[in-house]
């Protein structure tokens, strides 16, 4: 643009006795969580470092939130077991409109939802837990959180070019050396078929996977 704007920065940008910061994220590079199957949800679970055993409880308790029925998956929930927690409330059976929603879904704490460290347990203000939680003290510091991977703002693909490193070591078959090559690729320039950095047919990806 060549607005006056134009060099105004919005992060940490002054508004009164504060600032707010303002970023744009590309949703096309994220997994679209109304979509998703077991076999993506457990690998993004995987790859966050979530505990074996709640793969199945969070992956199962996704799909039964966004379906439009009322079946219960093995180890998922539906409004029988919302409806016995304090407040109570229903299983939405319907695509998620926010990626905030997880968050009401058995077997995701807040700390599963934001990544990073666990938090302090010296905090006066503890969240309540659903579904089954680690134990105490073992609480694992996640590589990321739900919401740095998940949108309900797509139209079900990845976009590749720009999905994060995050994002794409969730893609099963993709691990952390092939999404390196990925984004080493994307960062180049005149190389593979004068490509200038873009992955133009998803064939190339094996040549990442492979190396």
């Amino acid at each position: 643009t060549n607005s006056p704007l134009t060099g105004i920065t919005l992060d940490n940008f002054p508004v009164g006795d504060g600032s707010v910061s303002l970023h744009l994220i590309e949703q096309e590079s994220k997994i679209n969580v109304n979509g998703a199957d077991s076999q993506l949800l457990q690998q993004m679970l995987t790859t966050m470092g979530v505990d074996a055993g709640s793969l199945s409880l969070v992956s199962d308790s996704i799909q039964d939130w966004v379906d439009p029925d009322n079946a219960t998956r093995p180890a998922g929930a539906e409004s029988d077991y919302y409806q016995g927690l304090m407040p109570p409330y229903y299983a939405k059976d319907a695509p998620i409109d926010d990626i905030e929603e997880l968050q009401l879904i058995k077997g995701i704490t807040p700390h599963m939802f934001k990544g990073g460290p666990a938090p302090n347990s010296d905090s006066p203000f503890q969240h309540h837990k659903l579904g089954f939680g680690s134990a105490p003290g073992q609480e694992p510091d996640y590589a990321f959180g739900l919401r740095d991977v998940l949108t309900p703002y797509s139209n079900g693909k990845i976009n590749v070019n720009t999905a994060d490193a995050n994002v794409l070591t969730c893609i099963p078959g993709v691990d952390a050396n092939a999404a390196q090559n990925i984004i080493t690729f994307r960062s180049s320039e005149n190389t593979m078929d004068n490509s200038s950095g873009v992955i133009h047919d998803l064939n190339q990806l094996t040549t990442f996977i492979s190396n």
